[in-house]
């Protein structure tokens, strides 16, 4: 019974994974994971990009950090916490730069 609530709950909720940092990271999708950063340097509010998330979760696993600034030590948090070795990253706009040089940053073609 327990594990059917848990089912329904991750149906209405998209999972969420514990990062190092103590940030949460929310997994909306199915394929390789792509961490997310809103434009102005995470500051924007996700529920803009819902039109963007509909059409990307079909062929990627967009994660969601819940905090503003997206660098290269949250790639690695996040590839630790989902057991993978890479990840993609996207960004609107305004992103630290040094994050397209980390070791855990993957080319993903879409």
């Amino acid at each position: 019974m327990l594990s059917l609530l848990g089912a329904s709950l991750t149906f209405l909720w998209p999972p969420q994974v514990d990062l190092a940092s103590g940030a949460k990271a929310t997994l909306i999708g199915k394929g390789p994971p792509v961490v997310f950063s809103t434009g102005l340097f995470g500051s924007m509010p996700t529920f803009l990009y819902g039109d963007l998330f509909k059409d990307l979760k079909k062929n990627v696993t967009i994660v969601r950090i819940n905090r503003p600034f997206t660098n290269s030590q949250t790639l690695e948090e996040v590839c630790e916490a989902l057991g993978v070795n890479e990840v993609g990253f996207m960004s609107h706009s305004s992103f630290d730069s040094s994050i397209l040089t980390s070791p855990y940053l993957s080319l993903i073609h879409i």
